[in-house]
């Protein structure tokens, strides 16, 4: 890829993460409080956790964001769990670095984002064993064309080693692009394998944007499942403290990755919403 290509994706990214993806406005807070109040409670109820999973996350967070709970519950009932992260993490900071300013060094940031997650993970009861880094490059999962058939047979290879009954990726519409290019790797890999599973979507960045929350209602409604984790959650809470690189403010940057109303958010529902589609 160019360096005038790739200057003009993480530009691309900053404007649709700062303003997009992080909105706060009155249109999405309505949107959120009409779905927690009117929808989340009418979803169907999950009633077995019965089967192995597979989680996918497109970064270190993603799986503690978006189903920590589950991935808690299923490993108090001796439920094997395995998390592949597809990406490295390393883009982390582009959106909110200071002008000019490298907050720290790439190998640090990869680094670091890989100790945190197998931290968190640790909170939630999966072991260092069963946690995949896949090392995609951050922010660039949609451009790796001549990669992409070598990157899909990797995922064809650790679905038919680990045999997972559900699998567990990013919901096919969520606000960040890689997210959405995680559901469609993880899609494909699937029907190239073969096998017969269950694919449960979790929305992240979905719930800080009117325009996908409202898809999400309007669209996927009557493939909406809840899963109360109020047993599990102060066990998510901790787990998501692990990331302290994503909600602490650091030097060279403007602000945190993931803001304190967003944190809240995620980490503090006693339900957690996927979208499943059987194979």
């Amino acid at each position: 890829m160019s360096r005038i290509l790739e200057l003009y994706e993480k530009i691309k990214h900053a404007i649709v993460w700062r303003i997009t993806a992080q909105s706060t406005s009155l249109l999405a807070y309505i949107q959120r409080c009409r779905f927690d109040w009117f929808i989340r409670p009418k979803a169907m109820p999950i009633e077995s956790l019965d089967g192995s999973a597979l989680v996918f996350a497109p970064h270190q967070d993603d799986e503690t964001l978006g189903c920590g709970g589950l991935i808690a519950l299923k490993r108090q009932q001796q439920i094997p769990v395995n998390v592949a992260f597809l990406t490295d993490g390393s883009a982390c900071y582009d959106s909110i670095a200071l002008a000019g300013i490298t907050v720290m060094p790439t190998i640090d940031i990869i680094r670091l984002r890989k100790q945190e997650a197998t931290e968190a993970l640790g909170q939630l009861g999966v072991n260092a064993n069963s946690i995949h880094f896949l090392d995609q490059p951050d922010q660039f999962l949609d451009h790796q064309a001549l990669e992409h058939d070598a990157l899909i047979n990797s995922l064809v290879d650790l679905l038919n080693e680990i045999k997972p009954q559900d699998i567990y990726v990013t919901y096919r519409y969520d606000v960040h692009g890689d997210h959405q290019v995680s559901y469609r790797l993880v899609h494909e890999a699937i029907v190239r394998s073969g096998r017969r599973v269950r694919l449960w979507e979790y929305p992240i960045w979905s719930f800080w944007s009117h325009k996908h929350l409202s898809g999400l209602v309007r669209n996927q409604r009557r493939n909406l499942y809840q899963l109360p984790i109020q047993r599990v959650l102060a066990q998510k809470q901790t787990a998501l403290k692990c990331y302290k690189s994503q909600f602490q403010t650091l030097p060279g940057t403007m602000s945190p990755v993931l803001s304190a109303d967003f944190m809240n958010y995620l980490s503090s529902s006693a339900t957690e919403v996927f979208v499943m589609t059987q194979f």
